[in-house]
């Protein structure tokens, strides 16, 4: 039980980005660029940024140095459909209609909702997605706002990762951008290298 809870745990420290996003939206002018890293079955107790001993995870600990990193995050649900679904539309899965997905019962996040690509492309952003597939492939609802959605199954993270940073440095200085790189394993995260 004490796993499964620290592998969403990981999953859901975004949910508090998206309530955050949305007010924010509402009350700064300024913009920012968002970044956001979905490692699913991610276990938060090996990593160094949370206290683990060993050094599993040196690129994420210094990328989370200078980032915002959420101590107290709680699941909205236990698996990758239901808890993304929350994550995307800031909404508990049960009001999103994000039933858990089964491989008889394959849910969709519905047309009316406004997902978090949506909301960072109607406020002029660049938006762009990587995954793995499996339960957030833009087939599911997921893609809803994103220019660029890519469903990269069995490739792993590395390709998601080089892959956005292509993304970004392509953009031109001024553009703002909202990245969402989702894998199922970790990975040595390159992301320091991309621009500022």
């Amino acid at each position: 039980m004490k796993k499964i809870r620290y592998i969403i745990f990981v999953i859901f420290i975004s949910v508090l980005v998206l309530v955050g996003i949305r007010f924010y939206f509402l009350n700064v002018k300024q913009k920012f660029n968002l970044i956001l890293i979905s490692i699913d079955t991610l276990q938060a107790d090996h990593l160094g940024c949370y206290g683990y001993h060993r050094d599993t995870s040196p690129k994420i600990d210094k990328y989370a140095k200078n980032s915002i990193l959420f101590k107290n995050a709680y699941s909205q649900h236990n698996s990758t459909f239901p808890s993304h679904t929350a994550m995307f539309t800031g909404l508990h899965p049960i009001i999103a209609k994000a039933l858990d997905v089964g491989i008889a019962n394959f849910g969709f996040i519905p047309d009316e909702l406004k997902t978090l690509g949506e909301i960072m492309r109607l406020n002029n952003y660049r938006t762009a997605a990587f995954t793995d597939g499996g339960y957030v492939t833009g087939g599911l609802g997921f893609n809803k706002g994103f220019e660029i959605y890519e469903d990269i199954s069995k490739t792993g993270s590395k390709k998601n990762i080089e892959k956005a940073i292509n993304f970004i440095n392509s953009l031109k200085k001024n553009e703002r951008f909202f990245v969402f790189i989702h894998t199922y394993i970790r990975c040595p995260f390159a992301l320091l290298s991309c621009r500022s």
